[in-house]
């Protein structure tokens, strides 16, 4: 009975020590502050300065593989690129990550095959703002969108995966501008325009479906 209680005394005191050490580590740049899997595999390791995180920050898969890695400045992702990986080590995303920690530049997503998935201009408030494109793992685009501030503002473009122009329709602070929109079938004949109005509040207020110029019957409605 003996043993088993200066056993549980002498693992409670052991993990007092490991914790003293970890807290340690924390309080101190020289050292990082690691965390394993049970298999004894590392998971991450950090670089702390004054208690925050300072310096290059890793994460991994179990396998090993790295899953992401991201620079601080004071607890902060300060002017830098963060990084994530799929777990047979290819490329899965990079951001530029400005002073506050947001990202703003040009985000990228990738395929675990490595083709480009998608393309994110982002402003300084990690909105975003330009040309937004998105692709099949094909390589070809799915849409194309244009943001400012969040929101789309401008022309959308939607594929079918043969690359063939699916649709497209204008757009203003996120809303279908008052007009037409146009669809496709997939030999690039024009299916359908649909026109839209709108209260000023802008709410919708009629749609109507048009094929050869000639609306189509029962497919117009008025809110």
């Amino acid at each position: 009975m003996n043993i088993k209680t200066n056993g549980l005394i002498g693992g409670l005191i052991g993990v007092a020590v490991i914790s003293a050490l970890t807290l340690s580590f924390v309080g101190c740049g020289d050292n990082p502050v690691r965390e394993y899997y049970a298999s004894g595999q590392l998971k991450s390791e950090r670089h702390y300065k004054d208690g925050k995180q300072h310096g290059l920050s890793k994460e991994y898969y179990e396998n090993g593989q790295l899953e992401k890695e991201e620079s601080f400045k004071n607890g902060k992702s300060e002017g830098t690129r963060e990084y994530e990986y799929y777990n047979n080590g290819q490329l899965k995303s990079e951001r530029p990550i400005n002073k506050d920690g947001k990202p703003e530049g040009l985000v990228k997503h990738y395929f675990a095959n490595g083709q480009l998935k998608m393309q994110l201009p982002t402003n300084k408030d990690g909105k975003y703002e330009g040309l937004v494109k998105y692709y099949f793992a094909n390589g070809k685009l799915v849409q194309t969108s244009v943001h400012k501030n969040g929101e789309k503002d401008g022309l959308t473009k939607s594929y079918y995966e043969s690359g063939q122009l699916e649709s497209e329709v204008f757009y203003k602070d996120g809303i279908p501008v008052e007009g037409t929109r146009k669809e496709y079938d997939e030999k690039g004949n024009l299916k359908e325009v649909r026109k839209h109005s709108y209260y000023e509040s802008g709410q919708l207020s009629s749609e109507a479906f048009y094929k050869d110029g000639v609306p189509v019957a029962g497919d117009n409605k008025r809110v």
